[in-house]
């Protein structure tokens, strides 16, 4: 049975005992009713016509079938469709009576997770009318076999004029017990068309063959079949585990000081010096008005799944961005501070990758407007400067493949850097010192495949000990044609990590951390976040080391006087 661990810490013991009781209650009654719930791994094949003999592998299914029974698509077949029944493998053959759908294994211990499933036969052309008026009727997707990054067509009606909070989810890849969809990513501009009876979309990375479901507000329909293929290689999110993590942003108004104190100790706000000990501290200019915080949210994708919110303490939140909130706020009272607190749960995999590189192609199927935004240079990526283009064309040459290039300048990285935690350098004056912390890593290794034309992002957040410490991290991932997005940790490779690395990869760092990253892993940004100001004749600022790249942190708004805005490491506060 899994073991769930709490760890605490000067930080960790500020939260809240009801959390603690909250959470120890759920992850326990969870772990209790799970241990012999039946569990789904895959179906095979995923698509079949009546009468054609399917296998399901999993576990816990019991040594006979007795009571037990499998459903497809809401329907359970009758007794003579089983060919055989074990405790880890069922096989059947499909009756005529079932239509496409999700497949469960019902046994007296519960019921599994939920695999999807296509009937060849039933999956009509012309679908009869809805019996619910407005939810979503796909027809028709084209093409019916199709790569992660190339362009699906959805045709059908009550789609919706346009897009609003629409979205289209296929299967995910790999362990899906715990979250069977992956959305496309209107951020990876995988949304190219929305009407009334047409929608066109890219393949999200982390698909799988099954049906795609179209959801509006007014509900979602019935799913169609769809193959997804990745010819590269294979990609598996595999050892999942689950964290409970704390975090949050800490607006304060310092006391009055006086000079010489001010001088010798710095500005006061009303929190112990131990909590400002690792934090990112931008200090704002404001004794009136507002001040507002986009505060980051955990990601959540193929990698990161099922996150929920387990308990929220902020002032009026007001949605703006998929991947972070703003959260308006008046200033404190003078010594006094405000938390905008939240402690969530979710799921973390491993992502380990298998790549050919003689079936990676050189161009790639993906819009524009992807290859335009993670090929070009931002504030933390000079892709333009003289030096990288050197230095690509050095390490690269005449090489057209994107994985083999990625592999050259991965160990380029290794052998031109030297690992100094306390040192953040741009990528320019890392290729010149020759040394510098994880963000450096990162950074050059992110610039110098942008600048060779290989798609590729910073991934930004924490890396948790085995004692559950989490430590500030930042690793990359990087796209190949047909196959999606591929992770690297150069700092972890060259050991940044320390001691922690031994303790959960097998093997050579070196090789691992490239197109593989572990599980101890909690991500908050993939790339920098563009978002919007907000406050009407605001200021915008940014803490000097943060967590999460975004192109805005806090924007404020009065005249003089000192606010100090934290961004203290986060808390995990348990692990099951």
């Amino acid at each position: 049975m899994p073991a769930f661990r709490f760890h605490f810490s000067p930080r960790s013991a500020l939260v809240p005992v009801l959390i603690f009781l909250i959470l120890g209650t759920a992850l326990g009654v969870t772990v209790a009713i799970s241990s012999r719930t039946p569990v789904i791994h895959a179906i095979s094949p995923r698509f079949a016509e009546p009468g054609d003999s399917i296998t399901i592998t999993g576990r816990h299914f019991g040594d006979e079938r007795g009571r037990n029974s499998v459903s497809i698509a809401g329907r359970t077949p009758t007794q003579s469709a089983y060919l055989s029944w074990s405790d880890t493998e069922i096989q059947m053959r499909l009756p005529h009576s079932v239509g496409s759908g999700v497949v469960y294994v019902t046994t007296p211990q519960g019921r599994s997770n939920g695999v999807l499933f296509g009937n060849l036969r039933v999956v009509p052309d012309s679908p009869p009318d809805h019996p619910l008026p407005g939810i979503p009727v796909i027809s028709s997707v084209s093409p019916t076999s199709a790569q992660v990054g190339s362009t699906v067509t959805i045709t059908g009606r009550f789609f919706g004029p346009t897009r609003g909070a629409g979205v289209v989810r296929f299967p995910a890849s790999g362990d899906n017990r715990f979250d069977p969809f992956v959305e496309v990513s209107s951020r990876e501009s995988g949304y190219l068309e929305w009407s009334e009876t047409r929608i066109r979309v890219v393949v999200p990375d982390g698909a799988a063959s099954g049906p795609i479901v179209v959801e509006t507000d007014r509900g979602s329909g019935a799913g169609h079949p769809i193959e997804i293929t990745t010819p590269p290689g294979t990609k598996t999110y595999s050892s999942p585990t689950t964290f409970a993590v704390q975090y949050r942003v800490r607006v304060a108004t310092p006391k009055p000081v006086s000079v010489d104190r001010a001088e010798n100790e710095g500005p006061t706000d009303g929190t112990d010096a131990a909590d400002n000990g690792d934090v990112a501290v931008a200090a704002i200019e404001h004794p009136q008005g507002f001040v507002g915080v986009w505060l980051p949210r955990i990601a959540v994708g193929p990698a990161q799944r099922a996150l929920q919110v387990v308990s929220e303490k902020a002032p009026a939140t007001f949605e703006r961005d998929a991947e972070s909130e703003f959260v308006r706020l008046s200033r404190p009272p003078l010594g006094e501070h405000i938390d905008i607190e939240r402690t969530v749960l979710f799921h973390r995999y491993a992502v380990e990758t298998v790549i050919v590189a003689a079936r990676v192609e050189e161009r790639y199927q993906a819009p524009a407007a992807f290859i335009r935004e993670y090929t070009s240079a931002d504030a933390y990526l000079p892709v333009d400067d003289a030096t990288i283009a050197r230095t690509v064309q050095q390490v690269v040459g005449n090489q057209r493949n994107p994985y083999l290039k990625a592999q050259a300048v991965f160990s380029y990285v290794l052998a031109r850097l030297g690992p100094d935690p306390g040192v953040t350098l741009d990528p320019v004056a890392a290729i010149s010192e020759r040394r510098g912390d994880a963000f450096t890593y990162a950074r050059l290794m992110t610039t110098l495949l942008r600048r060779a034309g290989v798609p590729a992002r910073i991934v930004s957040g924490f890396f948790v000990t085995v004692d559950l410490e989490p430590v500030r991290h930042h690793w990359l991932e990087f796209s190949i044609p047909g196959f999606g997005w591929v992770p690297a940790d150069p700092a972890a490779a060259d050991g940044l990590l320390g001691e922690s690395v031994p303790e959960i990869v097998v093997g050579d760092p070196v090789r691992y951390y490239f197109g593989n990253v572990d599980n101890r892993r909690v991500e908050f940004t993939r790339g920098v976040v563009e978002l919007p100001s907000i406050l009407r004749n605001g200021r915008a600022m940014r803490p000097e080391a943060p967590y999460a790249l975004q192109s805005v942190y806090v924007e404020y708004t009065g005249p003089e006087g000192l606010i100090v805005v934290s961004w203290p490491d986060v808390s995990v506060i348990g692990e099951y």
